[in-house]
C-alpha cells in the first residue's frame, strides 16, 4: 500500500489576514503540481487573482465573486449600518482582471438560499452547516469550484487548486446538481491550508 506524506498548514484564526500566506502556499503547490493548470480564487476585490497571475503567468486564473452590486450591511454602532459593495462590481477592477486574462465569474452562489420569510431550504442549510465544520473558507472554496464548473471554466472531473482568504484545497470540478453523485461528484483530494479556530463562522458563546 502506497502512503503519501503531505503537509497541511493551519492558521490560528479565520479571516483575510491569512490571504498572503494562502497565496504563497497556492503558488508553491502549483509549481509542484505542473499537471494542474487552473487556479480558482474566491475574491471580493480581485487583488489575489492579479497577484497569482503575475507569479503564475502560464496558469489559468479564475476569479469567482459575489453577485454584481450585492450589498452587505456592516454594523458600525448601535443604530448605524454601513453598506459595502464588493470591489469586483467596479468596472475598473473588472477591466484590470480582463486585461490580465483572468476570468471573472459573478452570480448567485450555489448555496445561497432564496429569502422567503419564515422558510428555508433544508438541503441548502444542511450543506452549509456541514461545510462550516471545516470553516467558512471551505464553503467558499466548494462554491467557487461549482460556479467555475457550471460556467464551463473548469471541466467536470478536472483537478483545480481552489482558494479563499484562509483556506485552499485541491479538488475536482463538479456541477451543482452532481455534487454528491457517486461517480461524477466533487472530490476534495487535498486540504492545503485552513484555520483551526472559527472566530467568524462560529462566534464564541
Amino acid at each position: 500500500m502506497t502512503v503519501l506524506k503531505k503537509s497541511i498548514y493551519y492558521f490560528q484564526q479565520e479571516g483575510k489576514q491569512n490571504k498572503e500566506n494562502v497565496l504563497k502556499i497556492v503558488i508553491e503547490t502549483a509549481q509542484q503540481n505542473q499537471q494542474i493548470k487552473k487556479i480558482i480564487v474566491f475574491t471580493s476585490d480581485g487583488e489575489i487573482a492579479l497577484k497569482l497571475k503575475k507569479q503564475l503567468p502560464n496558469h489559468q486564473i479564475i476569479a469567482v465573486t459575489f453577485p454584481y452590486m450585492k450589498q452587505f450591511k456592516i454594523k458600525k454602532d448601535k443604530d448605524y449600518y454601513e453598506t459595502i459593495i464588493p470591489e469586483t462590481s467596479k468596472k475598473e477592477v473588472q477591466n484590470n482582471l480582463k486585461k490580465e486574462g483572468i476570468i471573472l465569474l459573478q452570480g448567485v452562489l450555489p448555496f445561497e438560499d432564496i429569502i422567503i420569510p419564515y422558510n428555508s431550504d433544508t438541503k441548502i442549510q444542511t450543506i452549509n452547516y456541514t461545510l462550516s465544520l471545516f470553516g467558512g473558507g471551505m464553503k467558499l472554496c466548494v462554491e467557487a469550484l461549482i460556479v467555475a464548473t457550471d460556467s464551463g471554466a473548469v471541466e467536470p472531473g478536472e483537478e483545480a487548486i481552489v482558494m479563499s482568504a484562509d483556506t485552499a484545497i485541491i479538488a475536482t470540478g463538479s456541477r451543482k446538481e452532481w455534487l454528491f453523485h457517486p461517480v461524477y461528484g466533487m472530490q476534495i483530494k487535498e486540504i492545503l491550508c485552513k484555520p483551526i479556530n472559527f472566530n467568524i463562522t462560529k462566534k464564541s458563546q
